[in-house]
Protein backbone atom coordinates (compact mmCIF):
# COMPACT_ATOMS: atom_id res chain seq x y z
CA UNK A 1 0.00 0.00 0.00
CA UNK A 2 1.41 3.23 -1.06
CA UNK A 3 -0.04 6.49 0.53
CA UNK A 4 0.52 9.78 0.27
CA UNK A 5 -0.60 13.12 1.86
CA UNK A 6 -1.88 15.86 0.07
CA UNK A 7 -2.22 19.54 1.64
CA UNK A 8 -3.76 22.45 0.64
CA UNK A 9 -4.08 26.50 2.06
CA UNK A 10 -7.08 27.13 3.84
CA UNK A 11 -8.59 28.76 0.78
CA UNK A 12 -8.58 25.79 -1.06
CA UNK A 13 -6.26 27.31 -3.95
CA UNK A 14 -2.62 25.80 -3.32
CA UNK A 15 -0.76 23.31 -3.08
CA UNK A 16 1.29 23.53 0.39
CA UNK A 17 4.18 21.83 0.63
CA UNK A 18 6.81 20.64 3.29
CA UNK A 19 9.21 19.21 1.32
CA UNK A 20 11.83 18.11 4.71
CA UNK A 21 8.73 16.11 6.23
CA UNK A 22 7.93 12.59 6.23
CA UNK A 23 4.34 11.82 6.53
CA UNK A 24 3.01 8.07 7.20
CA UNK A 25 -0.76 7.79 7.55
CA UNK A 26 -1.22 5.43 10.49
CA UNK A 27 -5.15 5.05 10.53
CA UNK A 28 -7.78 6.12 8.41
CA UNK A 29 -11.62 5.92 9.42
CA UNK A 30 -14.81 6.54 7.06
CA UNK A 31 -18.24 6.36 8.59
CA UNK A 32 -21.57 6.02 6.84
CA UNK A 33 -22.81 9.35 7.95
CA UNK A 34 -20.30 11.33 6.63
CA UNK A 35 -18.01 9.68 4.54
CA UNK A 36 -14.81 10.37 5.87
CA UNK A 37 -14.64 10.73 9.33
CA UNK A 38 -11.00 10.59 10.92
CA UNK A 39 -7.23 10.27 9.94
CA UNK A 40 -4.33 10.16 12.20
CA UNK A 41 -0.94 10.80 10.11
CA UNK A 42 2.57 11.13 11.95
CA UNK A 43 4.95 13.59 10.73
CA UNK A 44 9.08 13.39 11.29
CA UNK A 45 11.74 15.94 9.92
CA UNK A 46 13.58 18.44 10.82
CA UNK A 47 12.55 20.67 14.32
CA UNK A 48 11.75 23.59 12.63
CA UNK A 49 9.70 22.28 10.19
CA UNK A 50 7.77 20.44 12.69
CA UNK A 51 6.81 23.55 14.47
CA UNK A 52 5.57 24.43 10.97
CA UNK A 53 2.96 21.94 11.11
CA UNK A 54 1.35 24.23 13.75
CA UNK A 55 0.06 26.35 11.25
CA UNK A 56 -1.99 23.68 9.34
CA UNK A 57 -4.78 24.14 11.69
CA UNK A 58 -8.14 23.70 9.19
CA UNK A 59 -6.30 23.15 6.12
CA UNK A 60 -7.77 21.10 4.10
CA UNK A 61 -5.96 17.64 3.60
CA UNK A 62 -6.01 13.95 1.32
CA UNK A 63 -4.69 10.53 1.78
CA UNK A 64 -3.87 9.34 -1.58
CA UNK A 65 -3.42 5.96 -3.05
CA UNK A 66 -1.61 5.41 -6.26
CA UNK A 67 -2.73 9.00 -6.81
CA UNK A 68 -6.03 8.59 -5.86
CA UNK A 69 -7.77 10.10 -3.32
CA UNK A 70 -9.00 7.67 -0.43
CA UNK A 71 -9.57 9.97 2.16
CA UNK A 72 -10.10 13.95 2.46
CA UNK A 73 -11.03 16.52 5.56
CA UNK A 74 -9.35 19.11 7.53
CA UNK A 75 -6.55 19.45 10.29
CA UNK A 76 -8.27 19.33 13.45
CA UNK A 77 -4.60 19.05 16.05
CA UNK A 78 -1.57 18.92 15.90
CA UNK A 79 0.57 17.26 18.78
CA UNK A 80 4.24 18.37 18.65
CA UNK A 81 6.67 15.79 20.50
CA UNK A 82 9.92 16.86 22.16
CA UNK A 83 11.33 14.81 24.26
CA UNK A 84 8.90 14.07 26.90
CA UNK A 85 6.59 17.17 26.27
CA UNK A 86 4.02 17.54 23.82
CA UNK A 87 2.92 20.75 22.80
CA UNK A 88 -0.87 20.57 21.28
CA UNK A 89 -2.88 22.86 19.58
CA UNK A 90 -6.29 22.40 17.88
CA UNK A 91 -9.54 24.35 16.55
CA UNK A 92 -11.82 21.86 18.50
CA UNK A 93 -11.86 23.79 21.83
CA UNK A 94 -11.68 27.61 19.79
CA UNK A 95 -14.34 29.47 19.42
CA UNK A 96 -14.63 32.84 17.14
CA UNK A 97 -18.80 33.30 17.90
CA UNK A 98 -20.02 33.40 21.02
CA UNK A 99 -23.25 34.04 22.42
CA UNK A 100 -23.77 34.42 26.17
CA UNK A 101 -27.65 33.05 27.53
CA UNK A 102 -28.79 33.57 31.22
CA UNK A 103 -31.82 33.16 33.30
CA UNK A 104 -32.00 37.10 34.23
CA UNK A 105 -31.76 38.01 38.27
CA UNK A 106 -33.21 41.32 38.88
CA UNK A 107 -32.56 43.90 41.21
CA UNK A 108 -34.24 42.77 44.96
CA UNK A 109 -32.85 39.08 43.87
CA UNK A 110 -36.25 38.73 41.65
CA UNK A 111 -35.43 35.88 38.91
CA UNK A 112 -36.46 36.63 35.82
CA UNK A 113 -37.19 34.69 32.19
CA UNK A 114 -34.47 33.80 30.14
CA UNK A 115 -32.30 35.80 28.18
CA UNK A 116 -29.18 35.89 25.93
CA UNK A 117 -26.84 38.42 23.97
CA UNK A 118 -26.57 38.73 20.57
CA UNK A 119 -23.95 36.56 18.95
CA UNK A 120 -20.54 38.12 18.65
CA UNK A 121 -17.34 37.17 16.57
CA UNK A 122 -14.16 37.78 15.64
CA UNK A 123 -13.92 38.78 12.35
CA UNK A 124 -9.62 37.79 11.91
CA UNK A 125 -10.18 34.73 12.98
CA UNK A 126 -13.69 33.81 11.03
CA UNK A 127 -11.69 34.61 8.24
CA UNK A 128 -8.43 32.14 9.04
CA UNK A 129 -10.51 29.46 10.26
CA UNK A 130 -14.20 29.39 9.39
CA UNK A 131 -17.03 30.29 12.11
CA UNK A 132 -16.69 28.06 14.73
CA UNK A 133 -19.75 28.96 17.30
CA UNK A 134 -20.14 28.48 21.06
CA UNK A 135 -23.12 29.01 23.66
CA UNK A 136 -21.59 29.90 27.10
CA UNK A 137 -24.31 29.66 29.84
CA UNK A 138 -24.90 31.50 33.01
CA UNK A 139 -27.38 29.94 35.69
CA UNK A 140 -28.19 33.57 36.47
CA UNK A 141 -26.88 37.42 35.93
CA UNK A 142 -27.91 40.86 33.80
CA UNK A 143 -27.07 41.96 30.49
CA UNK A 144 -24.05 43.25 31.70
CA UNK A 145 -22.45 40.32 33.21
CA UNK A 146 -23.43 38.57 30.46
CA UNK A 147 -21.48 40.76 27.85
CA UNK A 148 -18.31 40.33 30.08
CA UNK A 149 -18.60 37.03 29.89
CA UNK A 150 -18.85 37.43 26.40
CA UNK A 151 -16.10 39.19 25.99
CA UNK A 152 -13.49 37.52 28.44
CA UNK A 153 -14.56 33.95 26.22
CA UNK A 154 -14.03 35.39 22.72
CA UNK A 155 -11.16 37.07 23.84
CA UNK A 156 -9.50 33.66 25.01
CA UNK A 157 -10.52 31.29 22.54
CA UNK A 158 -10.90 33.05 19.35
CA UNK A 159 -7.54 31.42 18.17
CA UNK A 160 -6.31 27.65 18.54
CA UNK A 161 -5.80 26.94 22.35
CA UNK A 162 -1.97 25.74 23.85
CA UNK A 163 -2.29 22.27 25.36
CA UNK A 164 1.42 20.90 27.23
CA UNK A 165 1.40 16.97 28.40
CA UNK A 166 4.38 15.24 30.02
CA UNK A 167 5.04 12.22 28.84
CA UNK A 168 6.32 8.73 30.79
CA UNK A 169 9.42 8.25 31.24
CA UNK A 170 10.78 6.33 28.41
CA UNK A 171 9.07 8.58 25.17
CA UNK A 172 12.06 8.72 22.44
CA UNK A 173 13.95 11.79 22.17
CA UNK A 174 13.37 12.04 18.47
CA UNK A 175 10.97 14.70 17.24
CA UNK A 176 7.66 14.19 15.62
CA UNK A 177 4.21 15.36 14.86
CA UNK A 178 1.04 13.77 15.03
CA UNK A 179 -1.57 15.42 13.04
CA UNK A 180 -5.11 14.37 13.86
CA UNK A 181 -7.95 15.04 10.84
CA UNK A 182 -11.50 14.82 10.50
CA UNK A 183 -14.13 14.62 7.96
CA UNK A 184 -15.89 17.67 6.52
CA UNK A 185 -19.14 16.68 7.96
CA UNK A 186 -17.95 17.53 11.56
CA UNK A 187 -17.39 21.23 10.57
CA UNK A 188 -21.53 20.96 10.70
CA UNK A 189 -20.41 20.43 14.59
CA UNK A 190 -19.35 23.95 14.82
CA UNK A 191 -22.10 26.00 14.66
CA UNK A 192 -25.55 26.00 15.93
CA UNK A 193 -29.08 26.07 13.84
CA UNK A 194 -32.22 27.70 14.26
CA UNK A 195 -35.10 28.29 12.46
CA UNK A 196 -38.51 30.22 13.60
CA UNK A 197 -40.40 28.55 10.51
CA UNK A 198 -42.77 26.37 11.83
CA UNK A 199 -44.96 28.22 14.03
CA UNK A 200 -46.58 31.71 14.26
CA UNK A 201 -47.85 32.38 17.93
CA UNK A 202 -49.16 34.95 20.46
CA UNK A 203 -49.19 33.97 23.73
CA UNK A 204 -48.71 36.86 25.94
CA UNK A 205 -51.98 35.84 28.19
CA UNK A 206 -53.83 39.27 28.92
CA UNK A 207 -57.19 38.31 30.75
CA UNK A 208 -59.45 39.61 28.41
CA UNK A 209 -62.13 37.57 26.52
CA UNK A 210 -64.34 38.82 23.36
CA UNK A 211 -67.49 37.39 22.79
CA UNK A 212 -68.40 35.27 19.84
CA UNK A 213 -72.12 34.49 18.34
CA UNK A 214 -74.11 36.57 21.30
CA UNK A 215 -75.29 39.46 18.88
CA UNK A 216 -75.17 40.40 15.28
CA UNK A 217 -72.73 42.69 16.18
CA UNK A 218 -70.26 40.13 16.93
CA UNK A 219 -71.02 37.07 14.23
CA UNK A 220 -66.52 36.59 13.57
CA UNK A 221 -63.86 37.33 14.77
CA UNK A 222 -60.86 37.53 12.52
CA UNK A 223 -56.64 38.19 13.50
CA UNK A 224 -54.53 38.48 11.04
CA UNK A 225 -50.73 37.06 11.28
CA UNK A 226 -47.48 37.47 9.81
CA UNK A 227 -45.78 34.12 8.35
CA UNK A 228 -42.15 33.78 9.63
CA UNK A 229 -39.81 31.25 7.30
CA UNK A 230 -40.68 29.78 4.53
CA UNK A 231 -40.97 26.24 3.14
CA UNK A 232 -43.10 25.16 6.26
CA UNK A 233 -46.63 24.29 5.78
CA UNK A 234 -49.59 25.22 8.38
CA UNK A 235 -51.43 22.29 10.04
CA UNK A 236 -52.90 23.42 12.94
CA UNK A 237 -54.27 26.49 14.46
CA UNK A 238 -54.92 26.63 18.46
CA UNK A 239 -57.21 28.82 20.39
CA UNK A 240 -57.68 29.85 23.78
CA UNK A 241 -61.20 29.92 24.26
CA UNK A 242 -64.29 28.80 26.27
CA UNK A 243 -67.85 28.04 26.15
CA UNK A 244 -70.68 29.55 27.70
CA UNK A 245 -73.77 27.30 28.63
CA UNK A 246 -74.21 24.86 26.08
CA UNK A 247 -74.05 25.75 22.31
CA UNK A 248 -75.19 22.98 20.10
CA UNK A 249 -73.50 24.08 17.00
CA UNK A 250 -69.68 23.79 15.75
CA UNK A 251 -67.18 26.56 15.72
CA UNK A 252 -65.14 26.95 12.58
CA UNK A 253 -61.87 28.56 12.21
CA UNK A 254 -60.81 29.13 8.62
CA UNK A 255 -57.09 30.43 7.48
CA UNK A 256 -57.66 32.98 5.22
CA UNK A 257 -55.48 35.00 2.55
CA UNK A 258 -55.04 38.39 3.46
CA UNK A 259 -57.29 40.91 0.90
CA UNK A 260 -56.50 44.71 1.24
CA UNK A 261 -56.02 44.46 5.09
CA UNK A 262 -58.93 42.56 5.79
CA UNK A 263 -59.52 38.68 5.37
CA UNK A 264 -59.66 37.56 2.09
CA UNK A 265 -60.00 33.23 -0.21
CA UNK A 266 -60.61 30.89 2.73
CA UNK A 267 -57.13 28.46 2.14
CA UNK A 268 -57.80 26.08 5.02
CA UNK A 269 -60.62 25.25 7.34
CA UNK A 270 -61.50 23.12 10.46
CA UNK A 271 -64.42 22.65 12.75
CA UNK A 272 -64.94 21.95 16.50
CA UNK A 273 -68.22 20.48 18.15
CA UNK A 274 -69.22 23.41 20.68
CA UNK A 275 -69.88 20.72 23.01
CA UNK A 276 -65.93 19.62 22.92
CA UNK A 277 -65.28 23.30 23.88
CA UNK A 278 -64.24 23.48 27.90
CA UNK A 279 -66.39 25.53 29.86
CA UNK A 280 -63.12 27.04 31.24
CA UNK A 281 -60.78 29.09 29.41
CA UNK A 282 -58.15 26.36 27.54
CA UNK A 283 -56.53 25.92 24.32
CA UNK A 284 -58.53 24.26 21.59
CA UNK A 285 -56.60 22.86 18.86
CA UNK A 286 -57.97 23.07 14.79
CA UNK A 287 -56.64 20.50 12.53
CA UNK A 288 -56.78 22.61 9.19
CA UNK A 289 -57.42 20.79 5.75
CA UNK A 290 -55.98 21.39 3.32
CA UNK A 291 -52.18 21.99 4.53
CA UNK A 292 -51.13 25.61 3.38
CA UNK A 293 -47.73 26.95 2.35
CA UNK A 294 -46.23 29.67 4.40
CA UNK A 295 -44.40 32.66 2.71
CA UNK A 296 -41.87 34.67 5.10
CA UNK A 297 -43.40 37.72 5.51
CA UNK A 298 -46.84 37.59 4.23
CA UNK A 299 -49.91 38.05 5.78
CA UNK A 300 -52.47 35.47 6.84
CA UNK A 301 -55.91 35.46 8.55
CA UNK A 302 -57.13 33.25 11.25
CA UNK A 303 -61.19 33.99 11.18
CA UNK A 304 -63.50 32.36 13.61
CA UNK A 305 -67.33 32.19 13.38
CA UNK A 306 -70.06 29.69 14.80
CA UNK A 307 -72.09 27.35 12.45
CA UNK A 308 -75.42 28.10 13.60
CA UNK A 309 -77.65 31.21 14.77
CA UNK A 310 -77.03 34.09 17.05
CA UNK A 311 -77.67 33.07 20.30
CA UNK A 312 -77.28 35.24 23.39
CA UNK A 313 -77.36 32.37 25.97
CA UNK A 314 -74.98 30.12 24.48
CA UNK A 315 -71.96 30.99 22.66
CA UNK A 316 -68.23 31.35 22.60
CA UNK A 317 -65.36 33.56 24.18
CA UNK A 318 -62.15 33.71 22.89
CA UNK A 319 -58.91 34.91 24.95
CA UNK A 320 -57.94 38.67 23.73
CA UNK A 321 -55.00 40.50 25.74
CA UNK A 322 -55.94 44.07 25.37
CA UNK A 323 -52.01 45.35 26.01
CA UNK A 324 -51.67 44.95 22.05
CA UNK A 325 -48.64 43.31 22.67
CA UNK A 326 -48.47 41.73 18.75
CA UNK A 327 -47.03 43.82 16.21
CA UNK A 328 -47.34 41.32 12.99
CA UNK A 329 -51.11 41.47 13.08
CA UNK A 330 -54.85 43.35 13.77
CA UNK A 331 -58.00 41.91 15.37
CA UNK A 332 -61.38 42.32 13.75
CA UNK A 333 -65.01 41.77 14.19
CA UNK A 334 -67.61 41.25 12.12
CA UNK A 335 -70.60 43.23 12.45
CA UNK A 336 -72.85 41.86 9.71
CA UNK A 337 -71.74 44.34 7.10
CA UNK A 338 -68.07 45.27 7.76
CA UNK A 339 -64.97 44.62 9.71
CA UNK A 340 -64.38 46.59 12.30
CA UNK A 341 -61.99 47.34 15.33
CA UNK A 342 -62.93 46.04 18.59
CA UNK A 343 -62.95 48.80 21.38
CA UNK A 344 -61.09 48.49 22.92
CA UNK A 345 -58.68 47.48 20.73
CA UNK A 346 -57.27 43.98 21.53
CA UNK A 347 -55.10 41.10 20.21
CA UNK A 348 -56.20 37.89 20.17
CA UNK A 349 -54.33 34.51 21.48
CA UNK A 350 -53.41 32.23 18.80
CA UNK A 351 -50.57 29.35 17.43
CA UNK A 352 -50.08 28.50 14.52
CA UNK A 353 -48.52 25.39 13.85
CA UNK A 354 -47.19 23.57 10.78
CA UNK A 355 -44.38 21.02 9.21
CA UNK A 356 -41.74 20.89 6.70
CA UNK A 357 -40.46 17.74 4.89
CA UNK A 358 -37.23 16.48 6.49
CA UNK A 359 -35.39 16.26 3.43
CA UNK A 360 -36.29 20.03 2.49
CA UNK A 361 -35.47 20.53 6.49
CA UNK A 362 -31.75 19.20 5.67
CA UNK A 363 -30.49 20.81 2.47
CA UNK A 364 -32.05 23.98 3.92
CA UNK A 365 -29.27 23.70 6.28
CA UNK A 366 -26.56 22.10 4.53
CA UNK A 367 -27.29 25.10 1.84
CA UNK A 368 -27.26 28.07 4.51
CA UNK A 369 -23.89 29.63 3.53
CA UNK A 370 -23.30 30.48 7.59
CA UNK A 371 -23.82 26.46 8.60
CA UNK A 372 -22.68 24.67 5.96
CA UNK A 373 -20.01 27.35 4.94
CA UNK A 374 -17.40 24.67 3.83
CA UNK A 375 -19.54 22.45 1.56
CA UNK A 376 -19.72 23.27 -2.67
CA UNK A 377 -23.72 21.71 -2.77
CA UNK A 378 -25.98 19.36 -1.65
CA UNK A 379 -27.81 16.63 -3.63
CA UNK A 380 -30.97 14.95 -2.54
CA UNK A 381 -31.50 11.71 -3.93
CA UNK A 382 -34.82 11.56 -2.75
CA UNK A 383 -37.95 13.27 -0.92
CA UNK A 384 -38.33 12.16 2.70
CA UNK A 385 -42.16 11.93 2.85
CA UNK A 386 -41.70 12.52 6.79
CA UNK A 387 -42.41 15.79 7.66
CA UNK A 388 -42.26 17.51 10.90
CA UNK A 389 -42.01 20.76 12.49
CA UNK A 390 -38.93 22.30 11.24
CA UNK A 391 -39.03 25.33 14.34
CA UNK A 392 -35.59 24.90 15.89
CA UNK A 393 -34.68 27.48 19.43
CA UNK A 394 -30.74 27.62 18.29
CA UNK A 395 -29.39 25.51 20.90
CA UNK A 396 -28.50 22.30 19.18
CA UNK A 397 -25.82 22.56 16.84
CA UNK A 398 -26.43 22.16 13.36
CA UNK A 399 -24.67 18.64 13.09
CA UNK A 400 -27.07 16.97 16.17
CA UNK A 401 -30.09 18.55 14.15
CA UNK A 402 -28.56 16.99 10.71
CA UNK A 403 -28.44 13.67 12.53
CA UNK A 404 -31.42 13.50 14.21
CA UNK A 405 -33.68 14.53 11.24
CA UNK A 406 -31.73 11.57 9.19
CA UNK A 407 -32.37 9.32 11.62
CA UNK A 408 -36.30 10.14 10.74
CA UNK A 409 -35.64 7.75 7.68
CA UNK A 410 -36.77 8.33 3.70
CA UNK A 411 -40.04 7.32 2.04
CA UNK A 412 -39.06 3.42 2.12
CA UNK A 413 -38.80 3.76 6.22
CA UNK A 414 -34.70 3.48 5.96
CA UNK A 415 -32.70 6.31 7.79
CA UNK A 416 -31.23 8.64 5.40
CA UNK A 417 -27.42 8.48 5.37
CA UNK A 418 -24.52 11.27 3.97
CA UNK A 419 -21.73 11.50 2.01
CA UNK A 420 -18.79 14.07 1.61
CA UNK A 421 -17.29 13.91 -1.81
CA UNK A 422 -13.54 15.29 -2.81
CA UNK A 423 -15.11 18.31 -4.16
CA UNK A 424 -17.00 18.41 -0.49
CA UNK A 425 -20.38 18.26 -2.30
CA UNK A 426 -22.53 16.92 0.09
CA UNK A 427 -25.08 13.44 -1.10
CA UNK A 428 -28.56 12.39 1.46
CA UNK A 429 -29.46 9.00 0.18
CA UNK A 430 -31.38 6.54 1.93
CA UNK A 431 -30.01 3.10 3.38
CA UNK A 432 -29.91 0.62 0.52
CA UNK A 433 -32.14 -2.23 1.60
CA UNK A 434 -30.33 -5.66 2.14
CA UNK A 435 -29.75 -7.70 -1.15
CA UNK A 436 -29.40 -4.56 -3.68
CA UNK A 437 -25.31 -5.20 -4.53
CA UNK A 438 -24.84 -6.56 -1.29
CA UNK A 439 -20.77 -6.53 -0.61
CA UNK A 440 -18.89 -9.43 0.27
CA UNK A 441 -17.25 -10.53 3.11
CA UNK A 442 -15.34 -14.05 3.25
CA UNK A 443 -14.27 -16.36 6.08
CA UNK A 444 -10.48 -15.06 5.39
CA UNK A 445 -11.33 -11.91 5.77
CA UNK A 446 -11.97 -10.41 2.26
CA UNK A 447 -14.32 -8.13 1.51
CA UNK A 448 -15.45 -8.11 -2.46
CA UNK A 449 -17.94 -6.50 -4.60
CA UNK A 450 -21.16 -7.39 -6.03
CA UNK A 451 -19.65 -8.65 -9.59
CA UNK A 452 -17.19 -10.63 -6.91
CA UNK A 453 -14.33 -8.52 -7.46
CA UNK A 454 -11.63 -7.88 -4.22
CA UNK A 455 -11.26 -4.75 -2.95
CA UNK A 456 -8.28 -2.88 -1.93
CA UNK A 457 -7.78 -2.69 2.16
CA UNK A 458 -8.31 1.02 1.81
CA UNK A 459 -11.06 1.56 -0.33
CA UNK A 460 -13.98 -0.64 1.77
CA UNK A 461 -16.82 1.29 1.90
CA UNK A 462 -19.29 2.29 4.52
CA UNK A 463 -22.82 2.48 4.68
CA UNK A 464 -23.19 -0.63 2.74
CA UNK A 465 -24.71 -4.26 3.23
CA UNK A 466 -22.49 -7.04 3.39
CA UNK A 467 -22.81 -11.08 2.94
CA UNK A 468 -20.98 -13.69 4.97
CA UNK A 469 -19.67 -16.07 2.26
CA UNK A 470 -18.88 -19.18 3.42
CA UNK A 471 -18.46 -17.89 6.84
CA UNK A 472 -21.63 -19.74 8.19
CA UNK A 473 -22.05 -23.35 7.93
CA UNK A 474 -24.98 -24.85 5.26
CA UNK A 475 -26.89 -26.60 8.37
CA UNK A 476 -26.76 -24.00 10.77
CA UNK A 477 -30.53 -23.26 11.54
CA UNK A 478 -31.00 -19.03 11.12
CA UNK A 479 -34.70 -18.40 11.44
CA UNK A 480 -34.14 -17.05 14.83
CA UNK A 481 -31.51 -14.57 14.65
CA UNK A 482 -32.04 -11.64 12.73
CA UNK A 483 -30.12 -11.52 8.97
CA UNK A 484 -27.56 -13.22 10.59
CA UNK A 485 -26.00 -13.59 6.72
CA UNK A 486 -25.67 -9.76 6.39
CA UNK A 487 -24.15 -7.28 8.51
CA UNK A 488 -24.48 -3.60 7.53
CA UNK A 489 -21.31 -1.74 7.62
CA UNK A 490 -21.78 1.13 9.74
CA UNK A 491 -17.64 2.14 9.80
CA UNK A 492 -14.47 1.12 8.38
CA UNK A 493 -11.30 1.90 10.04
CA UNK A 494 -7.53 1.43 8.43
CA UNK A 495 -4.83 0.52 10.41
CA UNK A 496 -1.79 1.73 8.16
CA UNK A 497 1.03 0.23 10.57
CA UNK A 498 -0.31 -3.12 10.62
CA UNK A 499 -2.69 -3.27 7.02
CA UNK A 500 -5.63 -4.45 8.41
CA UNK A 501 -9.06 -3.54 8.26
CA UNK A 502 -11.59 -3.37 11.55
CA UNK A 503 -15.39 -2.70 10.40
CA UNK A 504 -18.25 -1.57 12.85
CA UNK A 505 -21.21 -3.17 12.16
CA UNK A 506 -24.69 -1.24 13.23
CA UNK A 507 -24.56 -1.05 16.49
CA UNK A 508 -21.57 -3.62 17.49
CA UNK A 509 -20.42 -3.67 20.46
CA UNK A 510 -16.59 -3.69 19.17
CA UNK A 511 -15.34 -3.89 16.15
CA UNK A 512 -14.70 -6.81 13.61
CA UNK A 513 -11.49 -7.17 12.34
CA UNK A 514 -10.32 -8.44 8.85
CA UNK A 515 -7.45 -10.32 7.45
Amino acid sequence: MSLSVHLQKRSFDTLLFLPRIEWQVERLRWHAVGGPDEATIRASGPEMDLWECAELLRCPIEVHDRNQPVWWGYVEAVKLHKHRLAISVSVETMSNQVKVTYTEMKVGGVSGGRASTAWTGDDLSRSIYGTKEKIVSLSQGNQDQATKRLTAELAGRKYPLVDLELLAGGETEQGYAEITCRGWWHTMSWVYWDNPGGKVVYEELGGGLQSLGDHSSRQMLAMSFTAVGSNWGAETIQLRMKRENSPGDNLLVYLSANNGGIPGTVLASASMPGANVDENLNWHEFNLSPRVAMNNGTTYWIVIERSGAINASNYYRIGVNESLGYAGGVLRIWNGSSWVARSPDADMNFRVGGTQETSDQIKEILEDGAKGQFFTGVDIDAASGVFTSPFRDGDQTAMTVLEELMKSGGANGRRLLASVDIYRRVRIYEEPAAGEKDYFITSDGVMSDFLNKPLDKVRYPVGVWARLKDVIPASMDTSKVASIERVFLEEVIYDADNENVQVGPRSAAKLLELE
